[in-house]
């Protein structure tokens, strides 16, 4: 959670017009406070609502891996 902080103040909200596409395992589920952090910094996730399962730990499939982008990307991810 620190990390991800430090990159949104840092790069994200210092020049809202830049592109960004930030991408990674950050063991949050949607909804967590990790995954609505960078929500809340005006990125969006590339797979809201078409989650896949992409761990399985302990017997329980989860969403934790993201690609998140800067609203004027465009995302279409491919089944």
């Amino acid at each position: 959670m620190q990390e991800a902080a430090e990159l949104l103040e840092e790069l994200v909200r210092r020049d809202p017009e830049a592109l960004w596409v930030v991408c990674g395992d950050f063991n949050a589920q949607p909804g967590e406070p990790l995954v609505r952090a960078f929500s809340a910094a005006g990125l969006l996730d590339a797979y809201e609502g078409r989650h896949q399962p992409t761990c399985n730990a302990n017997g329980s499939a989860k969403a934790i891996d993201f690609l998140f982008h800067s609203r004027a990307l465009r995302a279409q991810p491919d089944s």
